[in-house]
Protein backbone atom coordinates (compact mmCIF):
# COMPACT_ATOMS: atom_id res chain seq x y z
CA UNK A 1 0.00 0.00 0.00
CA UNK A 2 2.83 2.37 0.87
CA UNK A 3 4.47 1.71 -2.53
CA UNK A 4 1.18 2.54 -4.27
CA UNK A 5 0.99 5.85 -2.37
CA UNK A 6 4.51 6.74 -3.45
CA UNK A 7 3.78 5.85 -7.08
CA UNK A 8 0.53 7.86 -7.08
CA UNK A 9 2.23 10.84 -5.43
CA UNK A 10 5.13 10.81 -7.89
CA UNK A 11 2.77 10.37 -10.84
CA UNK A 12 0.56 13.23 -9.69
CA UNK A 13 3.58 15.49 -9.05
CA UNK A 14 4.99 14.75 -12.49
CA UNK A 15 1.61 15.38 -14.07
CA UNK A 16 1.26 18.74 -12.32
CA UNK A 17 4.78 19.77 -13.31
CA UNK A 18 4.08 18.91 -16.93
CA UNK A 19 1.10 21.28 -16.86
CA UNK A 20 3.11 24.27 -15.65
CA UNK A 21 2.57 27.13 -18.16
CA UNK A 22 6.03 28.60 -17.56
CA UNK A 23 8.34 27.87 -20.48
CA UNK A 24 10.72 30.83 -20.62
CA UNK A 25 12.43 31.87 -23.82
CA UNK A 26 16.20 31.96 -23.33
CA UNK A 27 17.73 35.45 -23.11
CA UNK A 28 20.45 34.17 -25.41
CA UNK A 29 18.10 34.82 -28.33
CA UNK A 30 18.38 38.60 -27.94
CA UNK A 31 21.88 38.74 -26.51
CA UNK A 32 23.65 35.95 -28.42
CA UNK A 33 26.14 38.49 -29.77
CA UNK A 34 27.61 38.83 -26.25
CA UNK A 35 28.72 35.19 -26.00
CA UNK A 36 32.49 34.84 -26.19
CA UNK A 37 35.62 36.46 -24.87
CA UNK A 38 36.18 40.19 -25.30
CA UNK A 39 39.06 42.55 -24.61
CA UNK A 40 39.89 46.20 -25.15
CA UNK A 41 40.63 49.61 -23.69
CA UNK A 42 38.49 51.17 -21.00
CA UNK A 43 38.57 54.07 -18.62
CA UNK A 44 36.68 55.03 -15.49
CA UNK A 45 36.56 58.13 -13.36
CA UNK A 46 36.79 57.77 -9.59
CA UNK A 47 36.75 61.19 -8.03
CA UNK A 48 39.12 63.54 -9.86
CA UNK A 49 41.29 60.69 -11.20
CA UNK A 50 40.73 58.96 -14.54
CA UNK A 51 41.98 55.37 -14.64
CA UNK A 52 42.93 53.60 -17.87
CA UNK A 53 42.29 49.86 -17.97
CA UNK A 54 42.56 46.80 -20.13
CA UNK A 55 39.04 45.41 -19.81
CA UNK A 56 38.01 41.79 -20.42
CA UNK A 57 34.54 40.31 -20.53
CA UNK A 58 33.78 36.60 -20.74
CA UNK A 59 30.19 35.64 -21.51
CA UNK A 60 29.03 32.02 -21.40
CA UNK A 61 25.71 30.31 -21.91
CA UNK A 62 24.67 28.48 -18.73
CA UNK A 63 21.73 26.41 -17.47
CA UNK A 64 20.85 24.93 -20.84
CA UNK A 65 20.60 28.34 -22.49
CA UNK A 66 18.47 29.91 -19.78
CA UNK A 67 21.16 32.22 -18.41
CA UNK A 68 24.19 34.15 -19.54
CA UNK A 69 27.09 34.33 -17.11
CA UNK A 70 29.14 37.53 -17.54
CA UNK A 71 32.55 37.99 -15.91
CA UNK A 72 34.18 41.39 -16.27
CA UNK A 73 37.70 42.27 -15.17
CA UNK A 74 39.64 45.51 -15.46
CA UNK A 75 43.43 45.46 -15.33
CA UNK A 76 45.30 48.65 -14.47
CA UNK A 77 48.98 49.05 -15.33
CA UNK A 78 51.12 49.74 -12.27
CA UNK A 79 54.25 51.93 -12.12
CA UNK A 80 56.49 48.84 -12.26
CA UNK A 81 54.82 47.66 -15.50
CA UNK A 82 52.78 44.89 -13.88
CA UNK A 83 48.98 44.75 -14.07
CA UNK A 84 46.62 44.71 -11.14
CA UNK A 85 42.91 43.78 -11.20
CA UNK A 86 41.17 46.96 -10.05
CA UNK A 87 37.70 46.05 -11.30
CA UNK A 88 35.95 42.71 -11.12
CA UNK A 89 32.27 41.92 -11.43
CA UNK A 90 30.05 38.96 -12.20
CA UNK A 91 26.51 39.02 -13.53
CA UNK A 92 23.78 36.59 -14.50
CA UNK A 93 21.32 37.57 -17.22
CA UNK A 94 18.10 35.58 -17.32
CA UNK A 95 14.43 35.75 -18.24
CA UNK A 96 11.93 36.10 -15.40
CA UNK A 97 8.54 34.35 -15.27
CA UNK A 98 6.84 37.44 -16.67
CA UNK A 99 9.09 37.24 -19.76
CA UNK A 100 11.28 40.26 -18.94
CA UNK A 101 15.05 40.06 -19.14
CA UNK A 102 16.64 40.42 -15.70
CA UNK A 103 20.19 40.91 -14.50
CA UNK A 104 21.82 40.43 -11.12
CA UNK A 105 25.32 41.88 -10.87
CA UNK A 106 27.86 41.25 -8.11
CA UNK A 107 30.85 43.49 -7.34
CA UNK A 108 34.25 42.58 -5.94
CA UNK A 109 33.25 44.49 -2.81
CA UNK A 110 30.57 41.86 -2.08
CA UNK A 111 27.57 43.95 -3.09
CA UNK A 112 24.92 43.15 -5.68
CA UNK A 113 22.27 44.99 -7.66
CA UNK A 114 19.16 44.02 -9.57
CA UNK A 115 18.97 46.80 -12.17
CA UNK A 116 16.14 47.67 -14.50
CA UNK A 117 16.77 46.39 -18.05
CA UNK A 118 15.61 48.04 -21.28
CA UNK A 119 16.34 46.02 -24.40
CA UNK A 120 17.45 47.83 -27.58
CA UNK A 121 17.75 46.35 -31.08
CA UNK A 122 21.55 46.58 -30.78
CA UNK A 123 22.05 46.00 -27.04
CA UNK A 124 20.60 47.01 -23.70
CA UNK A 125 20.46 49.73 -21.08
CA UNK A 126 20.65 48.73 -17.45
CA UNK A 127 20.15 51.19 -14.63
CA UNK A 128 19.61 51.43 -10.90
CA UNK A 129 19.27 53.93 -8.07
CA UNK A 130 22.35 54.62 -5.98
CA UNK A 131 21.66 56.31 -2.63
CA UNK A 132 25.06 58.04 -2.71
CA UNK A 133 24.71 59.85 -6.04
CA UNK A 134 21.24 59.27 -7.53
CA UNK A 135 20.93 57.22 -10.71
CA UNK A 136 23.46 55.07 -12.59
CA UNK A 137 22.96 53.68 -16.08
CA UNK A 138 25.04 51.63 -18.47
CA UNK A 139 24.34 51.62 -22.20
CA UNK A 140 25.72 48.52 -23.91
CA UNK A 141 25.79 48.48 -27.72
CA UNK A 142 26.84 45.86 -30.26
CA UNK A 143 28.35 47.89 -33.08
CA UNK A 144 28.24 46.99 -36.80
CA UNK A 145 32.01 46.32 -36.51
CA UNK A 146 31.24 43.50 -33.99
CA UNK A 147 32.47 45.56 -31.04
CA UNK A 148 31.04 45.72 -27.53
CA UNK A 149 30.78 49.41 -26.68
CA UNK A 150 29.57 50.48 -23.25
CA UNK A 151 29.32 53.76 -21.40
CA UNK A 152 28.45 54.36 -17.76
CA UNK A 153 26.78 57.55 -16.59
CA UNK A 154 25.42 58.96 -13.34
CA UNK A 155 22.79 61.58 -12.62
CA UNK A 156 21.52 63.24 -9.46
CA UNK A 157 18.22 64.31 -11.02
CA UNK A 158 17.63 61.71 -13.78
CA UNK A 159 17.83 64.43 -16.43
CA UNK A 160 21.46 65.61 -16.55
CA UNK A 161 23.96 62.77 -17.06
CA UNK A 162 27.73 62.69 -16.50
CA UNK A 163 29.84 59.97 -18.09
CA UNK A 164 32.21 58.13 -15.73
CA UNK A 165 33.17 55.04 -17.73
CA UNK A 166 33.66 53.82 -21.31
CA UNK A 167 34.93 50.63 -22.93
CA UNK A 168 35.25 49.37 -26.49
CA UNK A 169 35.95 45.66 -26.70
CA UNK A 170 36.74 43.29 -29.56
CA UNK A 171 36.38 39.51 -29.64
CA UNK A 172 39.52 37.60 -28.74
Amino acid sequence: MRALSVVLTLGLSTSLLAQQPFAPKPPVDQLAWMVGEWEGPAWNQRGPERHTLRQTERVEIQSGGMTLAVRGRGFEKMADGSEKVTFEAFAMIFRERDGKIALRAFSMEGQYIDPTIVMKPDGLIWSFADPRIGHIRYTTTHTPADEWHEIGEWSRDGATWTQFMEMTLKRR
